[in-house]
């Protein structure tokens, strides 16, 4: 992995950068932190507007409650 990461940062070959990725998803693991805007799992039936944004950020001036 040294040797890749070298390569990535030294190389103009865009091989290296390609090898290195390559290496990198076969040996780390999935890490997931808790995100508390996808922590969604209830939302009042009246209260409308909230969407999962794709940055992760409430938006609260979007919501608006009906009866």
């Amino acid at each position: 992995m040294d040797a890749l990461i070298t390569a990535s940062t030294t190389s103009r070959s865009a091989d290296a950068m390609r090898d290195y990725s390559t290496l990198l998803t076969e040996q780390l693991p999935v890490i997931w932190l808790p995100n508390p805007p996808y922590q969604v799992s209830a939302i009042d039936s009246a209260l409308h507007g909230v969407v999962q944004d794709p940055l992760g950020d409430p938006q609260p001036q979007r919501w608006y409650w009906t009866r």
